[in-house]
């Protein structure tokens, strides 16, 4: 088993990396932060914004659907009615049977 074969190489070059970042976080950290801090605080203030549109849609949306609802309940109690008038109106009789 060699020092630097395939596995040991991986191996490796993951603490080196490790060890870098480590190095360099006391100097990169304050930068990263600087920078992420308020690009951060921008996506959250458009998903804010974002999800207030989305909720006013939507209830722009249910309103529409109620209104559509009620058209259909009217519409079906109003049919009963309409059936039973057009069945006292139609004429009934030996003279008047289905043909």
């Amino acid at each position: 088993m060699a020092l630097f074969d395939k596995e040991n190489r991986r191996l490796l070059l993951g603490i080196g990396l490790g060890a870098g970042a480590a190095w360099t976080m006391p100097f990169v950290g304050p930068v990263l932060v600087a920078i992420a801090r308020p690009l951060t605080k921008a996506l959250m203030n458009q998903g804010i914004l974002g999800f207030e549109k989305a909720s006013e849609q939507l209830a722009h949306v249910a309103e529409s659907l109620q209104d559509l609802l009620a058209e259909v309940r009217a519409e079906q109690q109003a049919a009963p009615t309409a059936a039973a008038a057009s069945e006292a109106i139609r004429p009934t009789g030996p003279d008047h049977g289905a043909n």
